[in-house]
């Protein structure tokens, strides 16, 4: 029993190889144009090394990945005199522990209140105040 079988010549090494074929049986060259582009995208991919898409919106100014925004130190020592014996100058800095710590002793009785005033320099993430 003998199949009809549709053959084309393969355009890189003209050996005939069936017409629904993907890739040549004769020279290993991909036929179909879908998988060809695939395949070229991958060799490009492996040259250049991986693709990395940056969607990093924070507004930075190019200044390197920062996950947390700069915080302002005026701001910072404006809530300490105002609302230091909350702890709010400290959650605002992201110092969560010291701005529970200055709320149940209301700004440390002062003395922690006026050492962070004066000494503390960056927030809790270790980024310097602007």
């Amino acid at each position: 029993m003998e199949e009809n079988v549709q053959t084309k010549a393969c355009p890189y090494c003209g050996e005939e190889v069936n017409v629904v074929a993907k890739k040549c049986k004769h020279c290993g060259e991909i036929l179909d144009s879908t998988m060809r582009e695939i395949e070229n995208l991958k060799r490009a991919q492996q040259s250049n090394g991986p693709i990395i898409v940056n969607n990093n919106n924070n507004n930075n100014n190019g200044m390197g990945a920062m996950p947390f925004a700069q915080k302002s130190r005026l701001t910072y020592i404006l809530l300490a005199i105002f609302l230091g014996w909350l702890g709010v100058h400290d959650f605002y800095a992201g110092r969560t522990g010291m701005g529970i710590l200055c709320l149940l002793t209301l700004g440390g009785w002062g003395v922690i209140l006026l050492l962070e005033i004066l000494f503390v320099k960056s927030d809790g993430h270790g980024i310097l105040f602007r």
